[in-house]
């Protein structure tokens, strides 16, 4: 499909001016409400929306229930049973997000029979069609290409001295300038929105779909205003059900509003500090919880080998480790198989996860006995995963940079923090104590932020176990250590000799009452690795 982008309008070939006026301003939400008022008398609604909230099973939580029939109780003031049409992704979540939504409007239209059709054109893959092979995509690619940054999209996808690299062609299938991205997004958000019009037929017509479909999508429809709150903090996401708001005139044209919520995973949990948050707990420390009460630890893996490559093994003194811990998990008031695990997609974290599970006696997960597949993988990319803390890494030396961003922040240079962490200076130049100012905000940021998912992931299970990697685990057992903003724990403290040792990490505890305490935790008698 041809097209040209005039201003903020989109012309598509034979079909006439998409949107017929400029934009307002879109760098504040507009409401449910305020957008339904928008609507005039012979004008159609077409809502692309972010799922509402998930649990680790890939249904949606109580609270995303709840949030979908406050949102459909708004649409159901202005649309009666049989007006509205519901479009979705093949995934569940999207399809029961949509069927939640429906109930309160009348229509109980039932997960299996939401339509599916625009699934191909609902997803981030729309977007991602070049020709080559492609990493996988994260927010750092979609957010670099969704502004046209064709250099951090280069440096991200080719960083120097990675073995492994990928081209702008290969994964977006255009030119390697911020011209040929402008090009490339414009013409891909104009043949979604033109596809979209044309399924705008019912007076209200609601998509369902993913904040990765949604970040391309409408960054490019809002002119690449770089100053719209899309992302909730520094969360890196899309609240759940806002996305676009398309009201479809008569005429065919159309205009595109943000719509949005304040929906998020932040929940109503509030962090208390637990005494003992200055010091590695074991578990005898934090397994005496009370009975409803809910627990997480995220620790990184036994001892490995000395192959450290995605399939390395532990080594024997690592299984050791493991099948020790597990029996010591036997001592709780957690029953059996009330238990969640899940780890990277290593084999050293499966493992480490398949022997704790066994041996504590969660047969429902994996034991020495069964496949490294039964342990869940679902947040290795996005909340504990190893390198969630940086941008990139160097190929050479990131005991070096990790020690200082947890433990000497003002020894990062400029460069560092730029191009491993993207921190940058206020101006040319950093006054003192600047750097540990902005590291150790993001420390906190970040840190709450994954710990919000995590408490999300324990929605339906006592115990819930992650394992990972000592880059991640370090600045979270910072975060955890901290007294105001100064902690009390350098797990990466060259000097020291302080490294985080197998199998330590962080203890959450999940209160009932809506609060949650977290503390330093250890597997092992100590939780440095000297």
């Amino acid at each position: 499909m041809n097209f040209i982008k005039q201003g903020n309008n989109i012309v598509a070939a034979g079909l006439g001016p998409i949107l017929v006026k400029e934009f307002p301003d879109c760098s504040e939400f507009y409401t449910y409400a305020e957008i339904l008022d928008m609507v005039g008398p012979t004008d159609k609604l077409g809502l692309v929306i972010r799922h509402s909230q998930k649990q680790s099973d890939g249904t949606l939580s109580q609270n995303g229930i709840e949030w979908c029939q406050e949102i459909g109780d708004i649409i159901a003031d202005k649309y009666s049973t049989g007006e509205t049409s519901y479009y979705s992704t093949d995934v569940y979540r999207t399809k029961q997000t949509a069927d939640e939504i429906s109930k309160r409007i009348g229509d109980n239209v039932g997960i299996n029979n939401v339509d599916i059709s625009l699934d191909s054109i609902l997803t981030s893959y729309y977007f991602v069609t070049g020709p080559g092979q492609k990493p996988s995509i994260d927010f750092n690619i979609l957010s670099s290409y969704s502004y046209c940054d064709s250099a951090a999209l280069k440096d991200i996808l080719a960083p120097e001295g990675a073995i492994v690299t990928y081209t702008i062609q290969d994964v977006f299938g255009c030119g390697d300038t911020d011209e040929a991205l402008i090009e490339d997004i414009n013409y891909k958000a104009s043949t979604i929105t033109t596809r979209l019009i044309q399924a705008i037929t019912n007076d209200l017509n609601i998509f369902v779909t993913h904040d990765n479909m949604l970040w391309p999508y409408v960054v490019t429809i809002c002119g690449q205003q770089i100053s719209l709150k899309w992302y909730l903090g520094d969360t890196q996401q899309i609240c759940y059900l806002s996305g676009v708001a398309i009201i479809k005139h008569e005429d065919g044209t159309a205009e595109l509003y943000p719509i949005g919520t304040s929906y998020s995973d932040d929940g109503t949990y509030t962090e208390v500090t637990n005494e003992n948050h200055t010091i590695f707990n074991s578990w005898s420390d934090v397994k005496n919880i009370a009975i409803d009460d809910k627990i997480a630890l995220i620790i990184r893996h036994a001892e490995r080998g000395s192959d450290t490559s995605q399939t390395g093994e532990l080594s024997e003194n690592g299984r050791t480790q493991a099948i020790n811990l597990g029996t010591q998990m036997q001592q709780s008031n957690i029953a059996t198989n009330d238990a969640f695990y899940s780890s990277t997609d290593y084999y050293r974290t499966k493992h480490t996860a398949a022997l704790i599970a066994g041996y504590r006696g969660d047969t429902n997960y994996a034991g020495e006995t069964q496949p490294y597949s039964q342990i869940d993988t679902t947040y290795s990319d996005t909340t504990i995963n190893g390198d969630a803390y940086t941008i990139d890494l160097p190929s050479s030396g990131t005991w070096e940079l990790m020690g200082k961003y947890c433990s000497n922040p003002e020894a990062l240079t400029t460069a560092e923090l730029e191009n491993y962490f993207g921190i940058t200076p206020d101006g040319a130049d950093w006054e003192t104590n600047e750097k540990t100012t902005k590291v150790r905000a993001q420390i906190i940021s970040k840190s709450r932020n994954f710990i919000k998912t995590i408490i999300n992931a324990c929605a339906n299970t006592r115990l819930n176990v992650f394992v990972s990697h000592d880059h991640y685990l370090g600045p979270m057992i910072t975060y955890a250590s901290m007294i105001d903003t100064a902690p009390s724990l350098t797990p990466y403290n060259m000097s020291s000799n302080h490294w985080v040792n197998y199998l330590a990490g962080v203890a959450i505890i999940i209160h009932t009452n809506g609060t949650y305490e977290i503390v330093p935790f250890k597997g092992l008698d100590s939780g440095y690795y000297n």
